[in-house]
């Protein structure tokens, strides 16, 4: 990855935020997820156009060597569409848009929201080499995340802990 053209054209900042993708399952049909090992022969959904890098890295090669089926609709809501018509064991997709698409639908009597995670994904700033002020500008963001942190309590919530064994993690881009 340390030659893929956003790492050879931009600057990324240390993770500012981490957002985890989670399995969101049909309550009548049991799925369990502890590692990666019970993911295989599995039926996930996930929109068309959203990230898959996430089944890939690793060493998992999901996609690559058909350990899992991959369903892309259009919508994430057409994902639960699917899941709840047994054309899905779950929609794998970030925490923040599942919950959201089963609270806007009225999906919260139907679905379970696994706590394991799939993968955990850093959110981080970016700014393009080229930009006459990109150094500048990535010191200022650098500067004030380390600034956060310093002013952050100690706390359970604020802790960074290892990820389980095979979890997907992403806290550098390159």
């Amino acid at each position: 990855m340390p030659d893929s053209y956003r790492c050879v054209n931009f600057l990324f900042s240390e993770s500012m935020f981490e957002t985890l993708m989670l399995l969101f399952v049909d309550k009548s049909r049991p799925f369990s997820f502890e590692d990666d090992a019970d993911i295989v022969g599995e039926t996930l959904c996930r929109p068309n156009g959203y990230l898959t890098f996430d089944l890939e890295g690793s060493g998992r090669n999901w996609l690559a060597e058909n350990k899992i089926t991959l369903k892309s609709p259009h919508t994430v809501k057409d994902c639960f569409g699917m899941v709840a018509k047994g054309e899905a064991d779950a929609v794998a997709i970030n925490e923040f848009t599942g919950r959201s698409v089963m609270k806007e639908h009225g999906l919260g009597d139907q679905f379970n929201v696994l706590p394991q995670p799939l993968s955990v994904l850093g959110i981080h700033a970016v700014v393009h080499k080229t930009h006459p002020r990109a150094n500048e500008m990535m010191g200022l963001v650098s500067k004030g995340l380390q600034d956060i942190r310093d002013d952050a309590p100690t706390s359970a919530s604020s802790k960074t802990t290892s990820p389980a064994s095979g979890l997907t993690t992403r806290r550098r881009q390159c």
